[in-house]
């Protein structure tokens, strides 16, 4: 009977982790953040303080890509551009407005073009006072390169009278599960 028990918990701990890991209907291009576009950008915070913003003060974008908006609202249609890291601004309205923070800026310096002279709306939250320092391309691969290792990880299953030996290996990447 003990036995029994041990190999169902077994079973249903590896249903579980199966479950848990197979890869969902949705990818990461199914997903669309509101204020980058980008998951990768969307974890880019900038350092500004929104109570000590004031009218004129020039601030830069801290994150890699940062939507520009025509209202302060999320919406598709009210997309103007995106702003890169970097692109200089000044605020021309500090009090936020929404969940997202958005407030008026005036588009200073950009990489592209098209933005320079603008009145738009923006996340305060993705800007700071300070240019940021941009990783060189080396960095960025070293970066990524560990985020992967880290992100690989193994499940111990625990066999009959307690005794625990490695059974199964995730691999997180790529969703695929095979024998450790």
């Amino acid at each position: 009977m003990r036995e029994r028990l041990s190999a169902l918990l077994t079973c249903v701990l590896a249903a579980s982790v199966l479950a848990a890991c197979s890869p969902t209907t949705s990818s990461v291009q199914d997903v669309n953040p509101v204020n980058t576009g980008t998951l990768e950008s969307e974890s880019q915070y900038g350092a500004l303080n929104l109570s000590q913003v004031t009218k004129g003060q020039q601030v830069y974008v801290a994150s890699q890509e940062l939507r520009m908006r025509t209202s302060p609202e999320v919406r598709e249609d009210n997309i103007a551009h995106s702003a890169h890291m970097n692109d200089k601004l000044e605020i021309v309205n500090p009090t936020a407005v929404g969940s997202n923070k958005f407030i008026q800026v005036r588009v200073l310096e950009s990489t592209d073009k098209s933005l320079i002279g603008k009145t738009l709306y923006t996340s305060a939250d993705y800007l700071d006072s300070k240019p940021a320092q941009q990783m060189s391309k080396s960095t960025e691969r070293r970066s990524a390169s560990s985020r992967i290792q880290r992100s690989t990880w193994c499940v111990r299953l625990v066999h009959g009278h307690g005794r625990s030996k490695p059974a199964w290996s995730v691999d997180a990447r790529n969703y695929r599960l095979g024998r450790g």
